[in-house]
């Protein structure tokens, strides 16, 4: 327990942890002062910041989208392994790299196509109109690992678009669909409302089942990530459920 209880005052030290212990000092201040609201500001302001970057929070919002859909389980049938681009680093020394969300996701499509023996589909444009698509990185990176049966798809730049133009190049399917797993239930609808039959194949797994139930009240830059990408995720479905149809889950 002394080890656990270290680690978790560990947090506080370093950011995101530090801007909380600077909120609530901020409140300290406040109230010798005799602000006593603005003391309750600061502490309800440390609370939620708080909150905001907590295994538990994480959890609470990445549960329910990444259990949706089970890990795949090996089976034939499909046509294509796609593969939805998450990011990309530009202008690094390297030059303009996929991401490490990306990277998760191909390793994962890349090892089910070598599975099956089936083409890769690799979907992602440029923000910018700059420089090479995320498809295209990805191609470029798998063919260096020696798989060269690969399409890309470098004009997208959403998760509709994904399926669009996706859908104009592998048809009704089936495809094996291969994204992170928080952002699996969105990508589903979007190709199944373009007609493309799809088997889920989640990866990029963020929710840990921890060996103790501390864990869940610490805080770091990666809970706060992944409650970001998990609140983005869930206004993603709010906003294509307006824009697209009713039929998202």
């Amino acid at each position: 327990m002394r080890f656990l209880l270290s680690k978790f005052v560990g947090t506080l030290l370093v950011p995101p942890g530090l801007w909380v212990v600077f909120a609530l000092l901020v409140g300290v201040v406040s109230l010798r002062r005799g602000s006593r609201r603005g003391a309750v500001a600061a502490w309800v302001f440390a609370g939620f910041l708080y909150l905001g970057n907590t295994h538990l929070v994480e959890h609470l919002l990445l549960a329910p989208l990444e259990r949706a859909f089970p890990v795949w389980d090996g089976g034939g049938g499909v046509r294509y392994v796609v593969v939805l681009g998450g990011g990309a680093q530009a202008g690094t020394p390297a030059g303009d790299v996929p991401g490490v969300v990306t990277l998760a996701r191909l390793w994962g499509g890349l090892r089910y196509a070598r599975m099956l023996g089936v083409p890769l589909v690799l979907a992602g444009g440029s923000v910018w109109d700059e420089g090479k698509s995320e498809g295209e990185m990805m191609a470029d990176l798998v063919r260096e690992l020696g798989w060269e049966e690969v399409v890309v798809e470098g004009e997208s730049r959403t998760t509709w678009e994904n399926a669009r133009n996706t859908a104009r190049m592998v048809g009704r399917g089936p495809v094996l669909l291969v994204t992170s797993a928080y952002h699996m239930q969105r990508a589903v609808w979007c190709f199944r409302a373009q007609g493309v039959e799809v088997i889920p194949a989640p990866v990029d797994f963020r929710d840990e089942r921890p060996a103790h139930w501390i864990f869940y009240l610490g805080i770091s830059a990666e809970a706060a990530r992944d409650v970001q990408a998990a609140l983005r995720e869930y206004v993603g479905m709010v906003w294509y459920r307006v824009a697209y149809g009713a039929g998202l889950p």
